[in-house]
């Protein structure tokens, strides 16, 4: 009997497992979790599940707008100043992250 598995190259896992542990990861199971109901090695299910989420992050960089590199920059605004604190130990300081 020859298992095969069209999503994973030279997977030795069967099409039905690992349709199953895509359907345990759309429900955020753990890893362990899915190991033990798929009664599989912990190993392999996060062998499988990185090759799930790369297959995301693939997708999402394809269909993004952005295709250059992005810089986050933090900034501080102070609600009011109190004496004797300062910088991040101040009290009612608020962070926030400018995207650009």
């Amino acid at each position: 009997m020859s298992i095969t598995n069209r999503s994973v190259k030279r997977s030795r896992i069967s099409e039905a497992t690992f349709r199953e542990l895509e359907r345990y990861f759309s429900l955020d199971l753990e890893a362990h979790k899915i190991a033990f109901r798929a009664r599989l090695h912990g190993n392999t299910v996060n062998r499988h599940l990185l090759v799930i989420r790369q297959r995301i992050v693939e997708f999402c960089e394809g269909s993004s707008p952005f295709k250059s590199e992005m810089e986050i920059d933090e900034s501080c605004f102070v609600a009011r100043n109190i004496k004797g604190k300062r910088g991040r130990t101040q009290m009612g300081k608020r962070l926030s992250a400018a995207f650009f």
